[in-house]
């Protein structure tokens, strides 16, 4: 688990909620190959961000956290073009 998740800056509620966003965004976007730890992190990171600004429903954190990663990938996909 990203180590800001357990940093004692959060409430267990919510550190249980933005794990099991994070679990839930991992399943959406797993797939053999690439590099999972960075993954995990991007996604982990987008998640505290939306948590840091108020966003408290755990399905919506995890769609953000996607959003947030393919964005990323696309911007990457299109400067190595």
């Amino acid at each position: 688990m990203p180590e800001r998740f357990e940093a004692s800056a959060y409430k267990p509620e919510t550190t249980k909620l933005m794990k099991a966003a994070l679990e839930t965004a991992w399943d959406k976007v797993k797939q053999e190959g690439g590099d999972a730890e960075l993954t995990r992190l991007l996604l982990a990171s987008a998640i505290i961000d939306h948590v840091d600004i108020g966003v408290t429903d755990g399905d919506l954190l995890a769609a953000h956290a996607v959003a947030q990663l393919n964005a990323a990938n696309k911007l990457t996909a299109q400067r190595l073009d």
